[in-house]
């Protein structure tokens, strides 16, 4: 291993040999499942209904509501720079914690005035960028707390496969019932429901229990001073780079949303209620997978399971291409999910263990950063690509980028990748 590579894998903290030994209890998980399990759900359940209005009610394009969706998400898009506040902030005095309350409290309020505004696309887009960066307050807080709790107790591959499973399973009922409700509940209704929610999750920043937050790193522990030279570690840190850009690469995907939903709606001429369905098999069926990865990571390498999750994942979108009944795209999405679920589970468990841990917030937003420029930006792109080639353009573009994975995954540093969880990096 080079000089320059071993310095790297000596900043990277989730698994150093002088991180802590103590192990993951009932609690631990249970706190993160209720924690994320709340914040998800609510937005997910509202993913279906909001994309119809913009079809339905503002009559958008899908070139015009992709871009309607990248603007709402602009947020996302510089998701490190609220990593950054993270590492720099202490509300209330709180830490982590606080972000949740403030956050909470903020996405619950501009829910019950977006359901009472009249409806235009400034209107909807305005209330909505607000809710985006809110919510990203809430996810530099708990990314750090997932981080640094994989450290402390040497589960990097663990704590990616709660994440994943969380964000994977935990909407599935809310896509599953995302078309129905579109079609049978009125979407201002939806949005007091949700804002009523987020209220009431605001208040899960006050719990703190001690076997998650005892020993644990808090926010705001860097000043604002010293912006210049945290940067500095971060782009002189490659392995972080590479976690961040595979992450990116891995979330384009320009014809897995908008134009699959143009597709499927206008083009097949199947209901928006099993567009609902796929949604929530696609979701869903990724579990299986991704709780394999977790019964597999203590027995093997990283590096072992990242490569099968990359090739596997690789062509995934092409099933897509060939279905004509609702049943052929229910079975399409389930194998699509069961191929990707690994590459959600490894590729997130690269980012944990390549995060710097002085910049917990910033590391693992700026992963987020790409992932949803790659997610979104693509978005944009296959609405683009769907209007000239159709489908099959979408699809096979998103083959031809996630070729890309193979030199990236084959550019990490061996030593970050060789241990498998519940072992240190070697230093």
């Amino acid at each position: 291993m080079a000089p320059a590579l071993a310095g790297e894998v000596r900043q990277c903290g989730v698994a150093r040999g002088d991180a802590g030994t103590k192990q993951a209890t009932p609690l631990v998980y249970a706190y993160f499942v209720a924690l994320i399990t709340l914040n998800l759900a609510p937005t997910n359940v509202l993913s279906a209904p909001l994309m119809f209005v913009a079809k339905d009610h503002l009559h958008l394009t899908a070139l015009q509501a992709a871009t309607f969706k990248a603007f709402v998400t602009i947020p996302t898009f510089l998701a490190f720079g609220f990593g950054i506040l993270r590492d720099r902030l202490n509300p209330f005095g709180m830490g982590d914690r606080g972000f949740i309350l403030a956050g909470g409290a903020v996405v619950g309020l501009a829910y019950l005035i977006i359901s009472g505004a009249p409806l235009t696309v400034a209107g909807l887009g305005a209330g909505l960028l607000i809710v985006s960066a809110s919510l990203e307050l809430i996810r530099a807080a708990y990314q750090a707390m997932m981080r640094n709790v994989a450290e402390m107790r040497l589960m990097s591959g663990r704590m990616s496969t709660t994440y994943q499973f969380l964000h994977n399973g935990v909407p599935m009922l809310g896509l599953f019932a995302g078309g129905w409700i579109s079609d049978n509940v009125a979407w201002r209704n939806l949005l007091v429901a949700a804002g009523l929610v987020y209220l009431a999750f605001a208040l899960f920043g006050l719990w703190r229990p001690a076997e998650v937050f005892d020993g644990l790193p808090t926010s705001g522990h860097a000043s604002f001073a010293k912006l210049g030279a945290d940067l500095k570690l971060l782009f002189r840190h490659r392995a972080v780079w590479l976690a961040a850009l595979i992450w990116g690469v891995w979330a384009f995907s320009p014809g897995a949303n908008t134009p699959l939903q143009y597709y499927w709606v206008d083009t097949l001429k199947l209901s928006k209620t099993s567009y609902g369905i796929y949604g929530g098999l696609f979701t869903g069926l990724s579990v299986p997978t991704i709780l394999l990865f977790g019964l597999l990571c203590k027995r093997f390498s990283l590096w072992r399971l990242t490569w099968i999750a990359t090739l596997v994942g690789i062509p995934q979108m092409l099933p897509l291409m060939f279905i004509h009944t609702e049943v052929q795209g229910y079975v399409a999405g389930s194998a699509m999910a069961l191929a990707g679920g690994l590459g959600n589970a490894a590729f997130w468990g690269i980012v944990l263990r390549a995060c710097p841990k002085e910049l917990a917030g910033t590391g693992m937003l700026l992963a987020i950063s790409l992932g949803y420029t790659g997610y979104q930006g693509s978005d944009v792109l296959g609405g683009w690509l769907y209007g000239r080639w159709g489908f099959a353009g979408c699809a096979w573009t998103t083959t031809a980028v996630y070729l890309l994975l193979i030199p990236l995954v084959f550019a990490l540093p061996r030593a970050l990748m060789a241990p498998a969880d519940n072992q240190p990096v070697a230093a």
